[in-house]
């Protein structure tokens, strides 16, 4: 199959990309910069260059397409930035106007694509409480709501050309390297973690490699067509779910009050992040999609998880509060400045000799914050 893709270099655009490839697809990417491009997808992959709302050559890659995925569009959950009026215009004109111009791409290209997935998201539905959504639910009408309805409503033409239409509607997408993990983790890995919100609001989180399963499988079956919630079967409270955080870092979930700071630090983006969305995939699961990732706690786990060092990345085995080693075949966990300096030192070896500090014959050792100096081997 042959299939276009636009914001192919994003946290899901670039595992579609490998996944596609890996079951031999052609893949054409869309991209504002070619040589960016190129060097995050690699030069096995096609670059168009192209302009959003712009006609121009890029148009031609959708000539004898299979398929069109479309995943375009600013980040909106970035915290240091606050929603002007500016931002806001761009992250409506990055989703709506990027899938006006796939859109009339499609509708040009000899012979047209059979199907065309469109990204969309869970913020369709606005804050519903404890309700479950699914995909015949109501629309919201906060900011993020009506952004998402004129984002469907921008894909719906590509539907009335005849071409099959696929609205996917993501929620908190979680995997390694990228996506909202890194920002959430943030506080626990500082010893702040708490409820990222209010406790008992929803959150519609999904794995990575369901994400793109479900884009897959959109692709593929001719029978799944309009909205498609991409999310987990079962979606956690913010209470539950950061606390799983915490237990996957080895760190307390404790700092009360984060739903009140988010109202003062950010007040036009508080429906964002404090929106209850109890979303369920209830079409995918009837259309025959099987989820791999069901269960959140272990999905955070096996992101989090350190193996044998430090469960502190970047803070090292002294500074973090406990250690995993394993006795008598079982994993325990000890505080790391509890253990026996026989033990201390073969972890501040093993710590230094995977993170290549330790410098060999000069007498010179780096310590754990990265100065160099003598000092005493270990430290006490």
């Amino acid at each position: 199959m042959k299939i276009v893709i636009s914001g192919a270099t994003g946290f899901i655009g670039q595992a579609l990309v490998k996944a596609l490839r890996s079951r031999g697809d052609q893949v054409v990417a869309l991209a504002r910069s070619v040589e960016k491009a190129q060097q995050t997808l690699g030069p096995e992959v096609e670059i168009a260059g192209w302009r959003p709302g712009q006609p121009g050559d890029w148009m031609a890659a959708f000539n004898g397409a299979d398929g069109v995925v479309n995943l375009a569009g600013a980040p909106v959950a970035d915290p240091l930035k606050p929603w002007t009026e500016q931002e806001q215009a761009l992250i409506r004109s990055s989703r709506v106007d990027s899938t006006r111009s796939v859109v009339e791409a499609i509708r040009q290209a000899d012979p047209r694509p059979r199907v065309l997935v469109n990204a969309s998201a869970v913020g369709y539905y606005g804050s519903q409480g404890d309700a479950i959504l699914t995909e015949s639910s109501p629309a919201g009408s906060d900011f993020l709501a009506e952004v998402v309805k004129d984002w469907e409503a921008a894909a719906r033409p590509a539907a009335e050309s005849g071409v099959r239409l696929v609205l996917l509607r993501t929620g908190i997408v979680l995997g390694a390297g990228g996506g909202a993990l890194p920002a959430l983790a943030m506080p626990f890995r500082m010893f702040a973690g708490g409820a990222m919100g209010e406790p008992g609001q929803w959150v519609p989180w999904i794995h990575l490699e369901d994400e793109i399963g479900l884009i897959l499988y959109a692709l593929d079956r001719d029978t799944l067509r309009g909205p498609i919630n991409a999310g987990s079967p079962n979606p956690v409270t913010m209470d539950l779910f950061c606390r799983q955080i915490g237990q996957a870092l080895h760190r307390p979930s404790w700092v009360p009050g984060y739903s009140t700071l988010l109202k003062l630090a950010l007040p036009k983006r508080k429906d964002a992040f404090l929106a209850s969305e109890r979303m369920v995939p209830e079409a995918a699961l009837a259309a025959g999609y099987q989820f791999r990732y069901t269960d959140s706690h272990a999905d955070l786990s096996a992101h989090h998880s350190c193996g044998p060092r430090p469960m502190a990345s970047g803070l090292g085995p002294f500074y973090s509060t406990h250690w995993q080693d394993s006795v008598g075949g079982q994993r325990r966990l000890r505080p790391a400045r509890c253990l026996r300096r026989p033990d201390r030192a073969r972890l501040y070896r093993s710590y230094h000799r995977d993170a290549g500090l330790l410098t060999g014959g000069s007498g010179q050792r780096t310590d754990l914050r990265g100065r160099g100096g003598p000092g005493r081997y270990p430290p006490d």
